[in-house]
């Protein structure tokens, strides 16, 4: 059951990860740490701290909502409910639309 969970948050949050542009990720202004800081933790199973550092190099740029709901399925995986209802609203916000990406 455990390597299913951790195969799991894993690859939510590696799809969240490809759902950021190239442009993004390549850019300068873009801590290049930040993004090494992000496999890092994903390969310690640092699952919190890879989901944070997702939301920093986010920050960067607007994302499409089914970034946003993958960072809350992430979350929500990890029990973390209060940030999985925040990503979720930021996903919601980016559509307009309340009822969209239920989880």
């Amino acid at each position: 059951m455990l390597y299913f969970f951790r195969s799991r948050v894993k690859q939510v949050l590696l799809h969240a990860y490809d759902q950021l542009p190239q442009e993004l990720i390549l850019d300068p202004a873009v801590s290049c740490v930040t993004v090494q800081d992000f496999h890092e933790f994903l390969e310690h199973h640092e699952w919190g701290l890879a989901l944070e550092t997702l939301e920093e190099i986010a920050e960067q740029a607007p994302h499409t909502p089914a970034f946003w709901l993958l960072l809350a399925q992430a979350a929500r995986l990890m029990q973390n409910e209060a940030e999985a209802k925040r990503y979720k609203t930021y996903g919601q916000k980016q559509t307009g639309e309340s009822g969209i990406g239920s989880i």
